[in-house]
C-alpha cells in the first residue's frame, strides 16, 4: 500500500528513497515513514532449529547489500561478498561497508527462542508468530471491509422488529448524552479493598491510584455505586510518575490481570471485550484472537511501539452480554486479579455496540441525533434504531447480524501489522567485519559504513560513524551517477518492454550496453533536475513521438533492427500477469 500510494501521489523518488531506507530515523516519523522501512525487513528469515544466529545476521546483511545495488545503483554487488568484484570496481570491503549501515536494524539471527538457543528478547516465540519488530497502523482494505460489513449489518438491524416505543430511550439517552457528551460515565466515590496490601488511593477524578512492590495473587476489589443503564464498561490503565511514568509496576513498566464484574453478588455476563493495546496469549500464522482473553496482558515494551508502549495508556472495553438496568444504590464489584497493575480508572456507557469499529463520525453523527429533537436524515433514523434494538440485549440480536459483528471485530478496529525497522541503541549495535570468502566463522578486519570508494562522495558528512540515513541522502545525491540512470531506464522498460539497457539490475560491465548511452544520460539529468519527479518522466515518455508509434510489423526494419532496440516502431507486448490481475479486481 505504501508503495502504491507513494506512485499515485507522486511522492519524489528522492523522499521515497529516503523513507524506505532510513524513514525511522526521520524527526518526529510518521507511521507512514516508518512503514516504509519495511523495505529493510523484506529479507531473509529463518525459525528453523538448529539454525546458527550470526550465520542468518550475515545472510541479511548480504541480503540487503544486494538489493540496494540492484534496486538503486544498477550493480550485482553480491559477487563482492566473497572476493573483490571481478568486472565492476566493487572491493569486498565496500561490500562490507555497504552492509554495516544496516547494523543498527533490530534483528534476530533465528527468530524463535528454544531451549538450545535460548532467546531473551523472543521468549515463547515459536512458528505461528509474527516478525517483530511491528507495529499496528490503520489499513485502506480493512477499513473498506468494515465499512462494506458495516452496512450489511445495519440493514440486518433496521429490519429487527422493536419490542415497544423506542421514544423513552432516546430520551434517557438524551439525557445521559447532555451530561456525558463523550458517551462514557467515569465511576467515582469507590471503596477499595486490596488482598495483599499494596498502598491504593483515590485520585481526585475517581481512579484509584495503586503503588509499592508487585505482589503474586493480589487481588484489587473496588466498588462503586451505580444506577441507570449499561451495556458496556470500560477499564483504563494508566501512566503515573509514582509508577515511573509507567501503566503497571514490574521493571519494564508492564502488568497482566484478569478482570470480574459483577452487581452485588451477580456477576455480569461479558459477551466479548477488546483492548487497543495488549500482548496476545496465542498466535497462529502472525495473527491473533482479535477478542481479548480473560487475561490482559500488556502491550510488550520492545516492539510494538515507536517508544515504550509501558508509558502510554491502555485501554480494554467489556461489551456486556445483555443491557443492564441499576437501580439507585446498586453496587457495581471490580474484582482485579493482577500482581502489578498501576493507576486504574473505570467508566460505563449505556450504547451497545451494534456495529463494532464503527468510525466516530458515525457514533458522532448518532449522538447528535440523538440530541437534536428528532432525526432528521435516513442514515440518523436507521443508526439510532440500531442501537435501539441493540439496547434490548445480545439474546434478541439475529444470528445473521452476530455473523456479521463478528467479521467486523475480526477486521481489528482497520488496524494491520507492518513488519518495520527499528534503530537499536548505540551500545547495542554490533560490529562487522570483513569476510573473507563470505565465510562467516572466519571475520578479518572490522569496517565501518561507508559508500563505495570508486563513487563521487563529496556529499557525505565526515563523521565517525555514518548513518543509513546518510546512506540514503547520497543514493539521490545530485553527484551520484547511478541512481536517476537506474530508474528511468526501469520506467523505459514499463513504456516499452525492454529498458534502454535491457538488463535492469545491472548497468555495469556485466549488464547490456544501453541502445542510445546518450538518451539514457538525458532522461536521467532531467529527472534528478526535475526533483525527481516521476510523473515529469512518465509524462515525457508516454507523449513521446516514439511511444505513439504503431506497434505494426516493418518489413524493412527485419534486417537493420530485428529486435526493435532503435524503436522506430512501437514493440507490441504482453501485459504482465499483475497488471492483468489488478485489473480483474478492480
Amino acid at each position: 500500500d505504501y508503495v502504491i500510494d507513494s506512485f499515485n501521489a507522486n511522492k519524489r523518488f528522492d523522499q521515497f528513497t529516503i523513507e524506505q531506507l532510513a524513514g525511522d530515523l526521520l524527526r518526529d516519523a510518521t507511521d507512514e515513514q516508518r512503514i516504509a522501512t519495511g523495505f529493510l525487513r523484506l529479507n531473509l528469515m529463518t525459525r528453523e532449529g538448529g539454525a546458527q544466529p550470526k550465520e542468518y545476521m550475515a545472510k541479511s546483511m548480504g541480503d540487503r547489500v544486494r538489493a540496494v545495488g540492484a534496486a538503486w545503483l544498477g550493480l550485482t554487488t553480491g559477487c563482492a561478498e566473497c572476493h573483490d568484484h571481478k568486472f565492476d570496481p566493487v572491493t569486498a570491503k565496500d561490500f562490507y561497508a555497504l552492509g554495516a549501515f544496516f547494523s543498527d536494524v533490530r534483528q534476530w539471527g533465528v527468530y524463535a527462542d528454544y531451549g538450545y538457543t535460548p532467546n531473551k528478547d523472543l521468549k515463547g516465540v515459536n512458528n505461528d508468530w509474527p516478525f517483530p519488530p511491528e507495529i499496528q497502523t490503520k489499513n485502506a482494505a480493512l477499513l473498506k471491509r468494515m465499512e462494506v460489513l458495516g452496512d450489511r449489518a445495519a440493514v440486518v438491524i433496521a429490519e429487527t422488529p422493536v419490542d415497544g416505543d423506542p421514544e423513552p430511550w432516546i430520551g434517557r439517552m438524551k439525557t445521559f448524552l447532555t451530561a456525558n457528551p463523550t458517551g462514557w460515565k467515569g465511576l467515582t466515590s469507590p471503596k477499595v479493598s486490596v488482598k495483599s496490601g499494596s498502598a491504593t488511593r483515590v485520585l481526585p477524578d475517581g481512579s484509584v491510584l495503586v503503588t509499592g512492590e508487585p505482589k503474586k495473587g493480589e487481588v484489587i476489589t473496588l466498588r462503586f455505586p451505580v444506577s441507570g443503564e449499561i451495556s458496556a464498561l470500560r477499564l483504563e490503565v494508566l501512566p503515573n510518575e509514582e509508577n515511573g511514568g509507567k501503566v503497571g509496576r514490574q521493571p519494564d513498566g508492564k502488568f497482566a490481570v484478569t478482570p470480574k464484574f459483577a452487581i452485588g453478588k451477580a456477576p455480569l455476563k461479558i459477551a466479548y471485550a477488546q483492548a487497543d493495546r495488549r500482548t496476545p496469549h496465542k498466535y497462529a500464522n502472525g495473527s491473533h484472537d482479535p477478542k481479548l482473553e480473560a487475561e490482559w496482558r500488556s502491550a510488550p515494551a520492545l516492539w510494538e511501539e515507536p517508544q515504550d508502549a509501558a508509558s502510554h495508556p491502555q485501554t480494554a472495553v467489556f461489551q456486556l452480554g445483555e443491557p443492564l438496568d441499576a437501580p439507585e444504590g446498586a453496587m457495581l464489584t471490580v474484582t482485579l486479579a493482577t500482581a502489578d497493575i498501576g493507576q486504574i480508572r473505570l467508566s460505563v456507557t449505556p450504547f451497545g455496540d451494534p456495529v463494532p469499529g464503527e468510525s466516530h463520525a458515525l457514533r458522532d453523527g448518532l449522538k447528535d441525533a440523538i440530541l437534536s429533537s428528532a432525526p432528521n436524515s435516513a442514515q440518523q433514523k436507521e443508526r439510532v434504531a440500531g442501537w435501539t434494538r441493540a439496547a434490548s440485549g445480545e439474546s434478541r440480536l439475529p444470528e445473521t447480524y452476530k455473523a456479521l459483528r463478528d467479521e467486523i471485530i475480526g477486521c481489528r478496529a482497520g488496524y494491520a501489522h507492518s513488519v518495520v525497522a527499528q534503530t537499536l541503541p548505540a551500545d547495542q549495535v554490533t560490529a562487522v567485519h570483513l569476510l573473507p570468502r563470505g565465510d562467516w566463522m572466519n571475520p578479518a578486519e572490522e569496517v565501518k559504513p561507508a559508500v563505495p570508494g570508486f563513487l563521487p562522495q563529496a556529499s557525505v558528512p565526515e563523521k565517525d560513524r555514518l548513518t543509513r540515513l546518510d546512506l540514503a541522502k547520497w543514493i539521490v545525491a545530485d553527484e551520484n551517477p547511478l541512481t536517476a540512470r537506474q530508474f528511468v531506464n526501469r520506467l523505459w522498460k514499463q513504456f516499452f518492454g525492454r529498458g534502454l539497457s535491457g538488463v535492469l539490475d545491472d548497468i555495469g560491465n556485466q549488464g547490456e550496453w544501453p541502445s542510445n548511452p546518450a538518451l539514457l544520460d538525458w532522461l536521467a539529468a532531467e529527472f534528478r533536475d526535475s526533483g525527481w519527479d516521476v510523473k515529469h518522466v512518465v509524462k515525457l515518455i508516454v507523449t513521446s513521438e516514439t511511444y505513439r508509434r504503431q506497434s505494426a510489423s516493418r518489413p524493412d526494419l527485419l534486417e537493420k533492427d530485428p529486435a526493435n532496440r532503435l524503436l522506430a516502431a512501437q514493440s507490441p507486448r504482453r501485459l504482465d500477469a499483475e497488471f492483468v490481475r489488478d485489473n480483474i479486481l478492480s
